[in-house]
């Protein structure tokens, strides 16, 4: 009768000599290099993509933020120039300025100043007594100015 830990050895060394004599990459033993490099280099690229779209996503996002709150801005200001007596410094001939901070309040502070309204009042020539107001309200945004501009009239 052969003893327990005699056979186990045996077991061993059959699994060792098999495992030097099979070819690199076929044991059991873990990862080759060229895997691990492999499989690095696709969660690196994964990843890569991930942070792109990410970054591309909350670019996006700050931009239409900017651009709805723009709009808002200057439905306000189109809205108050349309409900204001026609004597009011606001819709005298010429231009005027309001500056507003980033949540579209009116600022107060020179630092500030996010967005800057602007609306110009000429008298229509087409009709006589009608006064036309361009409003336009921009902003900048990373290296570029954006802007939001409509026209509306009034007596």
């Amino acid at each position: 009768m052969m003893n327990p830990s005699t056979i186990l050895g045996q077991a061993w060394m059959r699994r060792r000599a098999r495992a030097e004599s099979a070819p690199a990459g076929t044991g059991a033993a873990g990862f080759t290099i060229t895997e691990f490099v492999f499989a690095v280099s696709v969660v690196g690229c994964v990843l890569v993509g991930f942070t792109a779209a990410a970054n591309t996503a909350t670019l996006n996002f700050r931009h239409f933020r900017n651009l709805s709150q723009a709009v808002a801005i200057a439905d306000s200001i189109t809205e108050q120039v349309l409900i204001m007596d026609s004597s009011d410094d606001a819709l005298k001939v010429g231009r005027h300025v309001r500056h507003y901070n980033r949540i579209g309040n009116p600022s107060r502070r020179l630092g500030d100043r996010f967005y800057k309204a602007v609306w110009t009042v000429t008298n229509y020539e087409d009709v006589p007594g009608i006064r036309r107001i361009d409003v336009t309200v921009s902003w900048q945004e990373k290296h570029h100015v954006q802007e939001v501009s409509w026209t509306t009239y009034r007596n």
